[in-house]
């Protein structure tokens, strides 16, 4: 080709490029709050305390979309759009075309779109959207601070809210389930050989037949004012309604289990607009109907069915996908909208792919009849996953809104059933072309009671680990009710969300600073000797299809004694900037009895217990004191851990302090001309100083709690010896401080 031809292509293609980028940008318009209908906002269904408003251009959107690739065809993606996020900055995807209904569906029904994009500037962060004719929804998982939302606020003016999950009000999940067990536990049938995580590379597709009553129904075509139109025109808006509510179910399971829904077909026969022989407040009966009337209108060519109702709550039978009881699934709500009731679609759908409750409560919903699995609760108190109870279970909630990933028993009894269980005889297996993690939990370990813990694993993929999130999750079993320090068996440790990092402190640093190691309810640390298991997940959140990987770890809790930091505990300590300091810790036997921790390293914080990445001493014997050297910083927010090395145990000290503004310095010179002998000593010993500016030395002994114990003022100059008798101390660490003019040096004297 002619070269001149050749660069014009070049710089025309890379001009389009840059004119479609500029333009993905510019479809969202930030919008005041002020210049908003408030009684229109408030006629939603969710009402966050925190959001922001932005106004679409709903037909570039579609424009742009147009390009986009099938996830499936594993074709790189040139379609780059940016959605704003809960932070009201615009952030970038990568989008691909990933429908959840059928395409013979789509043919009848083009404006029904559903996409998926991977973030260009958080690798882990995915976000699932769907579109109509006149409407948008999106849902943002795996950033570092939580679940996002994009939601309609004013649908006629296409002005939307974005927020986070953890800003919707109490209550958004509040809902019971029951579940109707067809005694087939398969999950509980392999040994431990058995690989219990979404590792195979393959999507696994069901065939979804998703009915609804009248009432349901009726609903929806209220909301969309069609109270009047057609009855095609009705199950139109129905299906946008679906179209939205698997958009969002899907963005889950394709991330957690690679594991994806698709309506069939012929899904309209089972949108029932005059339904008087369902059960729609019923749903004991209702369960049994969803079976009867979605076989007599479908058929059996559906690997999974569900009915929605405006009845309360949910019931679905487990592991029922793939049999002839594959529709007895049933979600409800008084007000079947929103992000509550797509909670319940998505906890009874996991009933029906095979993961029973995981909470370990019993007050409340928690407490009701055939509610707790004993098998599966593994989650204190009401648990915080999609499958606990959190918000229900009064004073045994962990939080009142659930965060959206399954706990490691869920994944793996999900896994269990859909890879070589009951749910795996019909799903349609598309290779993902994604690669398993590798989960490295690291070793097991013995620990003093009492004491907080870190826990750091790490991963390894084929693909990279960039998009990894990783989730410490305690993994025992025990009688229920609420952990205290004192409980012998079952769960201590609640799940938190998954995280970019690796590393979890037990209980969190930022309940350490707040209230102490010893009251974070949710967070136990045993006072007696006990065992602690725990499964480390990694999650390589693949728009593909969700890959994950767990590795078991084990802590010994050992009745020594509690390691604990001793110094730095009263109120308004002030030290100077390169000052030398003790620090004491009660070693708690743990130099011995089965810990045999010989070296501990001292950190510093100074951001209040956030960071502590500051380096006092590295590997200094565990002997509970050490002399370090403040640095010569001004910082009023201080703490100080001790951490053991080659094991994970730590404390923190009790107390900020502050280092100000250093007004003297340390003097090798000094250092190297004074001497103690002998030391040890009985308390009585010598000291030689060589004083050669002339100006007054000063000497202060100090015991380990920083009072001064004795004194003396030296005024000679040139070479000094001098006698000093402290008999009358207790044996123990003491530290003598001498100081000349600006100039100071500390050493440690031990009296036994």
């Amino acid at each position: 080709m002619n070269k001149k031809v050749t660069q014009a292509l070049a710089s025309f293609t890379f001009i389009v490029f840059c004119v479609f980028t500029i333009s993905a940008q510019n479809i969202w318009q930030a919008v005041d709050t002020n210049t908003l209908d408030a009684k229109i906002l408030q006629n939603r269904p969710d009402l966050p305390i925190k959001e922001q408003f932005y106004k679409l251009n709903l037909n570039r959107l579609k424009t742009l979309l147009a390009d986009a690739p099938s996830r499936s065809s594993n074709a790189r993606s040139h379609v780059e759009i940016g959605f704003p996020n809960a932070f009201g900055k615009i952030e970038k995807f990568q989008i691909f075309n990933a429908p959840v209904i059928d395409e013979s569906l789509q043919e009848v029904y083009p404006e029904l779109g559903s996409y998926i994009g991977k973030s260009l500037e958080n690798p882990s962060k995915i976000i699932r959207f769907s579109i109509s004719e006149n409407s948008f929804k999106a849902i943002s998982l795996n950033d570092e601070t939580g679940t996002e939302y994009i939601e309609p606020a004013i649908k006629e003016q296409l002005v939307f809210s974005v927020f986070n999950r953890k800003n919707l009000p109490e209550g958004t999940d509040y809902f019971e389930c029951g579940f109707d067990d067809d005694g087939l536990d398969f999950n509980r049938n392999f040994g431990s050989s058995f690989e219990r995580n979404a590792n195979d590379g393959q999507m696994r597709e069901y065939k979804l037949a998703m009915g609804c009553t009248e009432e349901y129904a009726a609903f929806h075509v209220n909301q969309a004012g069609l109270n009047d139109a057609t009855d095609a025109q009705k199950k139109a808006a129905v299906l946008v309604v679906m179209n939205d509510l698997m958009t969002r179910v899907n963005a889950v399971y394709e991330n957690e289990v690679s594991l994806t829904m698709i309506l069939v077909p012929t899904n309209e026969n089972v949108i029932f607009l005059s339904s008087p022989f369902l059960s729609n407040n019923n749903l004991t009966n209702l369960i049994s109907e969803s079976q009867q009337f979605i076989d007599a209108f479908i058929g059996t060519v559906y690997d999974i069915g569900h009915m929605l109702c405006t009845g309360p709550g949910g019931l679905a039978q487990l592991n029922s996908p793939c049999t002839s009881n594959k529709a007895r699934g049933v979600s409800g709500s008084g007000v079947p909208a929103g992000i509550g009731f797509e909670g319940v679609l998505k906890h009874e759908i996991g009933h029906q792919f095979g993961s029973r409750h995981t909470f370990n409560g019993n007050t409340n919903a928690c407490g009701n009849p055939n509610q707790r699995d004993p098998n599966s609760a593994y989650e204190p108190g009401s648990g915080s996953t999609i499958m606990a109870y959190p918000g229900i279970c009064g004073v045994q909630n962990v939080q009142n809104n659930r965060d959206l990933y399954f706990h490691q028993r869920s994944l793996e009894a999900i896994w269990a059933n859909i890879s070589a269980g009951t749910g795996s005889a019909c799903p349609n297996l598309v290779s993902s072309g994604n690669s398993s993690p590798i989960a490295n939990a690291g070793p097991n370990y013995n620990i003093p009671i009492g004491t907080p813990y870190k826990l750091t694993g790490s991963s390894a993929d084929p693909d990279g680990t960039e998009t990894h999130t990783y989730s410490w999750e305690q993994y025992d079993l025990g009688p229920s009710g609420v952990p205290s320090a004192t409980t012998a068996e079952g769960p201590l440790v609640r799940s938190f969300l998954p995280s970019a990092s690796p590393v979890r402190y037990v209980p969190r640093l930022s309940n350490i600073i707040t209230s102490g190691a010893s009251n974070v309810q949710w967070e136990q640390l045993p006072v007696l000797a006990r065992v602690i298991n725990y499964r480390f997940t990694v999650r390589d959140n693949d728009t593909r299809g969700g890959n994950n990987a767990f590795d078991e770890m084990t802590i010994n809790t050992v009745a020594s004694g509690f390691f604990r930091v001793t110094s730095q505990n009263t109120l308004n300590l002030v030290y100077e900037g390169g000052s030398d300091q003790t620090v004491s810790w009660d070693v708690a036997g743990t130099t011995g009895s089965g810990i045999n921790t010989s070296n501990v390293n001292i950190l510093l914080s100074i951001d209040g217990g956030q960071n502590f990445n500051i380096v006092l001493a590295s590997n200094t014997p565990n002997d509970g004191t050490e002399v370090v050297t403040m640095p010569n910083v001004v910082a009023t927010q201080c703490r100080i851990m001790v951490e053991a090395v080659g094991n994970i145990f730590f404390n923190v000290n009790n107390r900020t302090f502050q280092i100000q503004e250093q007004l003297s310095i340390n003097d090798d010179t000094l250092a190297a001309n004074f001497r103690i002998y002998p030391n040890p000593s009985d308390g009585n010993f010598e000291i030689q100083l060589l004083n050669t500016s002339g100006e007054t030395i000063n000497l202060q002994l100090f015991d380990l709690k920083g009072r001064v114990v004795y004194t003396d003022i030296v005024k000679e100059s040139g070479e000094i010896s001098r006698s000093i008798s402290v008999n009358n101390l207790s044996t123990g660490v003491y530290l003598l401080k001498v100081s000349e003019g600006n100039k100071q040096v500390t050493k440690k004297v031990v009296i036994q």
